[in-house]
């Protein structure tokens, strides 16, 4: 970060950052933030990941420069039709520091669980290799098959299977031996889905299965 700083300090640009995901470390301390390390980081986040509020869909951008926070509450009045004051109230709730202390633990608790489950899982797979996420509910795991990642994931999702997962073509064609994961879902569904890719997985090791094209 400070190497970071350093460059855009020293040019006199903006920092943007977003921190979705800061605060769900799960091995180290959390991250440290754009906005306390810059005078012009500009961070952006939500309650949508750390707490799981993806129904409030209630953000925010934090920056200590006011000229650029004058421009984007202007910018914000202008797009913004609908104010939802009830929204913003369960979020200022989940943001007092007790309350957002005891949400964000017991989040990273499910958390911490089911990324041992999938931890464990790739350990006995000869189909996905990966590197273990440091923080966050995603991973990105890359598969041995003479198949795009768009065919697998199409054969994933149909039966028996019923396993949603993200082709990594999606995130650029360089990307399309490899997938997205997330386990960030209630435990007996991360177990379920697990269950179905080791089902897809000794299938695939005894013969080359029938994918969709």
């Amino acid at each position: 970060m400070n190497a970071i700083v350093a460059v855009a300090r020293r040019h006199g640009t903006y920092l943007l950052s977003d921190e979705i995901y800061r605060g769900l470390e799960w091995d180290g301390p959390i991250s440290p933030s754009a906005v306390n390390a810059y005078e012009r980081g500009i961070v952006t986040s939500s309650l949508t990941k750390t707490l799981g509020m993806c129904g409030l869909r209630l953000g925010w951008v934090g920056s200590r420069d006011k000229e650029f926070l004058d421009r984007a509450f202007a910018l914000h009045r202008y797009g913004v039709m609908v104010n939802d004051v009830f929204g913003e109230q369960l979020g200022a709730a989940a943001l007092e520091p007790a309350t957002w202390d005891r949400l964000l633990a017991e989040g990273k608790q499910i958390g911490q669980r089911n990324r041992q489950l999938v931890v464990d899982w790739m350990a006995r797979n000869s189909l996905f290799t990966w590197v273990v996420p440091g923080g966050a509910f995603t991973s990105f795991p890359r598969f041995e098959l003479p198949v795009t990642s768009w065919d697998l994931c199409r054969t994933l999702i149909g039966e028996p299977y019923g396993t949603y997962l993200v082709p990594g073509v999606c995130y650029g064609d360089e990307f399309d031996n490899h997938v997205r994961l997330g386990f960030g879902a209630e435990t007996p569904k991360v177990q379920a889905g697990l269950a179905q890719l080791e089902v897809f997985a000794r299938e695939a090791s005894r013969r080359e299965p029938a994918l969709s094209r």
